[in-house]
């Protein structure tokens, strides 16, 4: 099985809070960085189920145009969700070049 190099998309930066703050503003402080953080936890993973989803439903043409594509390379390493979409949009667009199988997703 090959292994995929990720790098994570999402980093948490924590909110500022004054040294001077109360006992709930800090409680507040902690929910709030606890939150951000399972959000960001939660984007992650969402973004590369829906990279690993968007490559199994291609067929084999589409994954030969992908993985030939001048930036697959870096679209695979960080696992970029947006980037793979771009390339596949491409040879969608193009009705000529359409296969039926891409033809069915489109409607």
């Amino acid at each position: 099985m090959e292994m995929l190099e990720t790098r994570k998309l999402t980093t948490f930066t924590p909110p500022e809070l004054d040294e001077n703050a109360m006992a709930t503003q800090r409680e507040i402080w902690k929910i709030r960085a606890n939150n951000n953080i399972k959000r960001e936890e939660l984007l992650e993973a969402n973004l590369e189920a829906m990279y690993e989803v968007s490559m199994s439903i291609c067929d084999p043409v589409m994954k030969d145009q992908i993985c030939n594509h001048e930036d697959y390379e870096e679209i695979d390493i960080k696992q970029d969700t947006l980037g793979l979409l771009k390339i596949i949009k491409k040879p969608c667009t193009q009705t000529e070049k359409m296969t039926p199988t891409w033809a069915i997703i489109m409607l």
